[in-house]
């Protein structure tokens, strides 16, 4: 059913593979009947964090109940506290860019 409708309205700008995940669990995904598959692709275009993870979602949750998302136009107090955390793990004096996509990297 979900196959014929993504053929009918998505626009096929490349190959699909069929398999319809339902579920995750950390670097695990299950389609619908229950079949497991590593995760090797990490999502295309977005950082791997794994699947179904708890804390993640509700980190997700507490901050989509305040902003989704703003510009880098703007100050952004998430953004330059995690900078700042990976220039000290990092432990040299470097500046941080974010990005959405290796186009702007």
């Amino acid at each position: 059913m979900y196959e014929a409708m993504d053929k009918d309205y998505v626009l096929q700008t490349y190959p699909r593979n069929y398999v319809n995940f339902k579920e995750g669990r950390n670097a695990t995904l299950f389609d619908a009947s229950g079949k497991d598959y590593i995760d090797f692709t990490s999502g295309i275009g977005v950082v791997s964090v794994g699947h179904g993870n708890e804390r993640l979602a509700n980190a997700i949750y507490d901050q989509a109940r305040h902003i989704i998302h703003t510009s880098n136009l703007f100050l952004i107090e998430p953004q330059a506290r995690l900078a700042k955390r990976i220039s000290e793990l990092y432990g040299k004096d470097v500046g941080v860019f974010f990005a959405n996509s290796g186009a702007e990297a």
